[in-house]
């Protein structure tokens, strides 16, 4: 469900993903202490990306879908090359 769940402004959690600067999560003075390996943290957010993406891809209908999916709300992967975020990618 999360894969497809939309919020009040049509984006899903790939949206918000894609333009979150995954590289940097979690890297202020106040999750320090928090976080053992923050190398550990990314690799969990990008194990959680493709994990919507197969979930999204196997469970839609069809490609054109999928395109639509992409494209609306505002196109879900020039989002994220407009932050740099190509472990999003």
């Amino acid at each position: 469900m999360l894969a497809f769940t939309r919020d009040e402004n049509e984006e899903t959690a790939l949206h918000l993903l894609a333009r979150s600067s995954l590289e940097s999560c979690c890297q202020g003075l106040e999750h320090q202490d928090h976080i053992i390996n923050p190398g550990m943290k990314r690799q969990v957010i990008f194990q959680l990306v493709k994990f919507l993406w197969q979930t999204f891809i196997f469970e839609s209908s069809s490609k054109d879908e999928i395109f639509e999916f992409i494209r609306n709300p505002p196109h879900l992967l020039f989002d994220a090359v407009k932050v740099g975020n190509f472990g999003f990618l």
